[in-house]
């Protein structure tokens, strides 16, 4: 009866505050009703029967997460009665089907933890016990790619052990050309065709070679944690020899003027032949002539 008056009495002063309703419009009636428990509570130095109360309340509103919190420090209370603590027993009771609890450890220690927006504070954490249903987790902690999941808590306990992944600064880049197609990312071959892989996040230079197309080059800058695809469409070579071609068999005529005017200058400096009685191409006068 007690605890009772208390919610009587919050519940007075809610409607005599209108202008505390006017502030809060969007409120709904049973939180306001809730805030003013608590607020008796505080006000009565957490007496353990004005506890009662504010659990009391937040159990009529469908918060039996902060119901059983509430009921857990009104438990350890010295103050607390056997009358209180018997109270308090039969409502922490009617809650075992409404609440759950969430043990949640993780591979780096001081993770900042919260649910549906609200802090629990950095792991390590205890145990944590939420309402039956479903809650939004995110875990953060500089250096290590965030975790926002959603967790559907609606048996009696959930055990989650999440592996925070270091933050790498890089993309996932995806190149799809024809079959066969040379793919080259900043001038290195990295695969045939399509190929996908991660890069460091900042500017590339992406290539695509074939023997019986027209080369294809772009450049891109690819963000952190960005996905980006660039598809390759490669059109066909030129009829005739390839410009490798003209440019080898180019090379190679060069080659063989370069030698061919260096043997002509090498017979043009030899010295002529000056033997005796006679010069180049001709016969000395008086020499037998001999057949063979």
């Amino acid at each position: 009866m007690r605890a009772r008056s208390f919610v009587s009495v919050a519940l007075a002063g809610l409607v005599l505050a209108p202008a505390a309703a006017a502030e809060e419009p969007t409120t709904p009636p049973s939180v306001r009703l809730c805030d003013l428990a608590r607020a008796a509570w505080e006000s009565k130095g957490a007496e353990p029967r004005a506890g009662l109360a504010h659990a009391r309340c937040e159990h009529d509103a469908g918060r039996h997460a902060r119901a059983h919190a509430i009921l857990e420090r009104v438990r350890t209370d010295a103050r607390t009665g056997d009358a209180e603590r018997a109270e308090l027993d039969a409502l922490d009771a009617s809650l075992a089907w409404s609440v759950t609890t969430l043990t949640l450890t993780t591979s780096e220690a001081g993770a900042d933890v919260s649910i549906d927006g609200v802090s629990l504070g950095k792991t390590p954490l205890a145990p944590q016990v939420l309402d039956r249903g479903v809650h939004r987790l995110r875990v953060d902690k500089p250096g290590f790619v965030p975790v926002d999941r959603e967790l559907g808590m609606e048996g009696p306990g959930l055990t989650l052990d999440l592996a925070l992944v270091p933050r790498t600064h890089d993309g996932v880049l995806t190149v799809t050309a024809p079959r066969g197609a040379q793919v080259l990312v900043d001038g290195k071959v990295v695969g045939a065709g399509a190929w996908t892989g991660r890069v460091a996040a900042g500017r590339h230079a992406i290539a695509v070679r074939s023997a019986r197309h027209e080369p294809f080059s772009t450049e891109l800058v690819l963000r952190e944690d960005e996905t980006r695809e660039v598809p390759v469409t490669l059109s066909p070579a030129a009829p005739g020899l390839p410009i490798w071609a003209w440019v080898t068999g180019g090379a190679i005529v060069l080659g063989g003027l370069v030698a061919g005017g260096v043997l002509l200058a090498t017979q043009t400096s030899a010295r002529p032949y000056d033997g005796p009685g006679g010069s180049l191409g001709t016969v000395p006068q008086g020499l037998p002539l001999r057949r063979f």
